[in-house]
């Protein structure tokens, strides 16, 4: 089975992988970090545009769990995901 990658609507070309493993913080409407979690990072050849894809099911840690702040600290979330509100 053939694995295909995200396609840039754009350009109409598979994106090439960039990164394995990049980790974000999606954040709440009012700005705080809710979660960890981890993806991989995919970029056109041609435009340039970046996705995260592959986004794990479950996240690293969540912001009710007593370690939440040292796993930030740890991980240092390259990116940032706000929560859809339309």
């Amino acid at each position: 089975m053939t694995h295909l990658l995200p396609i840039c609507v754009k350009c109409s070309r598979q994106m090439r992988p960039v990164k394995n493993d990049v980790t974000f913080t999606t954040l709440h409407v009012g700005g705080e970090p809710m979660e960890i979690r981890a993806g991989d990072l995919v970029e056109c050849q041609d435009c340039g545009v970046r996705v995260i894809t592959g986004i794990a099911s479950r996240p690293i840690s969540e912001v009710h769990h007593s370690n939440f702040n040292e796993c930030v600290k740890s991980y240092a979330p390259e990116y940032q995901a706000r929560e859809y509100t339309r």
